[in-house]
């Protein structure tokens, strides 16, 4: 049951801390009733922890590019702030995951930028990619 709990919080809900606690705490009981290293309940849970321990650790890192892209923006250097942005896109599309919600949220961010910029061609581009 936990750890359909945690498969639920990091594929559903997205919520990758708390599926990170929920594997472990699983990997915990796992321990505490004995069961060997290598069966494959523990070897599932493992990877299961390692992969929500992955997506988290790159969630977070994106949006610290995405706090530097702000910064940068609201300095108004578009240009880094798009490099920033664009990076943080392709953090949560490459290694978390391409349905990801806030992936509509960044290429949406990504428009804007080039339409203050005045590029609109690639804002349509970039927006339509949203829809």
């Amino acid at each position: 049951k936990l750890l359909d709990k945690a498969r639920r919080a990091q594929f559903s809900h997205y919520r990758y801390r708390y599926a990170v606690k929920c594997y472990v705490k699983a990997n915990e009981l796992l321990s505490e009733a004995k069961y060997p290293n290598d069966h494959s309940l523990c070897v599932r849970t493992l990877r299961s922890l390692n992969n929500a321990h992955h997506a988290l650790s790159c969630f977070d890192n994106s949006a610290n590019i995405v706090k530097m892209g702000i910064k940068y923006e609201e300095s108004g250097d578009l240009i880094r702030a798009l490099k920033m942005y664009t990076i943080a896109y392709r953090i949560r599309r490459d290694q978390i995951s391409r349905t990801h919600p806030s992936l509509v949220v960044l290429l949406n961010i990504l428009g804007s930028i080039q339409v203050k910029r005045g590029e609109l061609k690639e804002a349509m581009q970039i927006y339509e990619l949203a829809l």
